[in-house]
């Protein structure tokens, strides 16, 4: 499995190997030390990405949420 960093405005993307799920708050972590936080977090409403400890890594940051709607790609930049 693969996660994505992508950029709306910068155009930078990230892919990291995860072994499972709960790797998603590791992969945030360090795409945030990488890069800087973003403004906001757009995902597809995984499970991983609305895990309490997601959600403590964002508000510490102040980083918007955001999920789109199954079956709506249009509204994921990263599935264009």
């Amino acid at each position: 499995m693969a996660q994505l960093f992508i950029g709306r405005k910068s155009l930078i993307a990230d892919a990291y190997r995860v072994n499972t799920d709960a790797a998603f708050v590791k992969t945030l972590e360090d795409n945030i030390q990488l890069h800087g936080a973003m403004n906001k977090l757009i995902s597809d409403g995984a499970k991983a990405k609305l895990s309490d400890r997601a959600k403590d890594v964002l508000r510490s940051l102040c980083i918007d949420d955001w999920h789109s709607e199954a079956h709506y790609q249009h509204q994921n930049f990263a599935e264009h």
